[in-house]
């Protein structure tokens, strides 16, 4: 194989398996170092283990859940880019991209337990950012391919500044944006 890579197949044969984000042995510090972790799916997000990252636990189990109250999030979420390590707690951000009935595109947030990353310790009760510019929606001069739509797809640590992430997401289908994100922490 070309670079040294090599394609071991699909994970799994399932049709809602839209999107994934990943916590790797080697980048986690959490109390089963030897475990990998994977959040996937479309409409709900399940989570499952592995310890080699090639065969996975199947399926999973479900591990967030649209909301039952009428809002942004809840008629369907989907993974958005890998957890992030919050410094000052060791816990986790994980990014997710959520939508409504009016099917507006919108992420949110839910914190990670940093020992065990299928605990979730908090999760946004409204989303970090939504479409509000015409490049976003879709609409002024602006063309798009689906408006009212923002979803998170890349996210990095900002050096020197811990707890503050760099995320990158599609607008409308058809920009990208890039935002910053401080995560502060209360006592």
């Amino acid at each position: 194989p070309q670079g040294g890579w090599k394609r071991h197949g699909t994970v799994f044969d399932l049709d809602d398996s839209k999107s994934a984000a990943l916590i790797l042995a080697s980048s986690s510090s959490t109390s089963s170092q030897h475990e990998n972790h994977m959040f996937w799916g479309a409409g709900e997000i399940r989570h499952t283990t592995s310890e080699d990252a090639r065969v996975w636990k199947e399926a999973g189990e479900v591990w967030l859940s649209v909301r039952k109250e009428p809002g942004w999030d809840s008629k369907g979420v989907e993974s958005g880019p890998p957890p992030l390590r919050i410094n000052s707690t060791g816990d986790w951000l994980f990014i997710y991209n959520a939508w409504d009935d009016q099917f507006v595109y919108k992420p949110g947030w839910v914190i990670m337990d940093g020992n065990d990353p299928s605990k979730i310790i908090q999760r946004s009760e409204r989303p970090l950012f939504e479409p509000m510019w015409g490049w976003e929606t879709g609409k002024e001069a602006f063309s798009c391919n689906v408006p009212n739509v923002v979803f998170v797809e890349a996210a990095s640590e900002v050096a020197n500044q811990p707890d503050v992430f760099h995320v990158w997401y599609g607008a409308a289908d058809s920009s990208i944006g890039s935002a910053l994100i401080t995560v502060l922490v209360q006592s």
